[in-house]
């Protein structure tokens, strides 16, 4: 009835993969970390099964684990896609998603996100830093509204830089409304 998983046992299902792989059932204990990944994506589940995964079938397993995390949460597809540097993929989805998508995630994961996408992709980039901005005003957290301060100077200057004027006003507009 308890919730184990903040206990000290939550460490028992890394353990008896590690165990797995020591007694040479790797199988198993890829199968085991890829359920858990599979579950809950993100950058450290990720981690933990590639560790499993035979160095000749990486790359598949590899695609397979980002469809997945794509396929389920958000959050963990950015965690997994920073990780691994997959920053095409996190463009692609940055610009798919709503501006209110983005404002739900915490900054300890956009934040890297938004400095990752800056010199190769500025318009991902500038929509997170947006986000990064919003959440904070949205919250009213004045403590950090210099944060959120930064946070538009350089999605504004990212937006100069693409000519994406209207854009940048619209996000002033709003918070002029807001």
């Amino acid at each position: 009835d308890r919730n184990w998983g903040n206990e000290s046992s939550y460490e028992l299902r890394g353990l008896r993969q590690r165990l797995l792989a020591k007694v040479g059932r790797r199988e198993e204990a890829m199968e085991s970390a890829w359920a858990d990944f599979a579950k809950h994506p993100s950058a450290y589940g990720y981690a933990d099964f590639m560790k499993y995964v035979p160095r000749n079938a990486r790359d598949a397993w590899h695609q397979r684990a980002m469809q997945q995390a794509k396929a389920v949460d958000l959050r963990g597809f950015i965690e997994t896609c920073v990780e691994t540097r997959e920053w095409e993929r996190l463009s692609t989805r940055v610009l798919d998603v709503h501006h209110e998508q983005l404002e739900g995630i915490s900054h300890y994961v956009t934040e890297r996100a938004a400095q990752g996408l800056t010199r190769k992709h500025p318009p991902a980039a500038a929509k997170v830093y947006r986000a990064l901005a919003m959440r904070i005003l949205k919250a009213g957290k004045s403590k950090y509204y210099s944060f959120a301060l930064a946070h538009l100077r350089t999605a504004k200057r990212l937006y100069d830089k693409l000519a994406e004027h209207a854009e940048w006003q619209t996000i002033v507009d709003q918070i002029r409304r807001d």
